[in-house]
């Protein structure tokens, strides 16, 4: 069930919808067997709604902040590519 709502909240993101992401993968990142992916995705939800150190907090180890921002610059092009 984790993936199915980990590929919904990434729907959520592209859609410009971070909150219903975030609401979606809060419980799920916080689980000992969560994905990466699903780490990764609340962070994005994370960043798009300016709550920096969550993101930060959960993608530690994983990434860099430079590699976070990037990733959050890219989604916010690839949004802004289709409103």
């Amino acid at each position: 069930l984790q993936p199915v709502r980990t590929n919904l909240a990434m729907s959520y993101l592209l859609d410009n919808q971070p909150e219903k992401a975030a609401e979606l993968l809060k419980e799920d990142a916080l689980a000992e067997d969560a994905s990466a992916v699903t780490r990764h995705n609340l962070a994005l939800a994370y960043g798009m709604l300016g709550r920096h150190t969550e993101a930060k907090e959960l993608v530690a180890g994983e990434m860099s902040e430079e590699e976070r921002e990037a990733s959050l610059k890219r989604l916010a092009q690839y949004i802004a590519g289709y409103d």
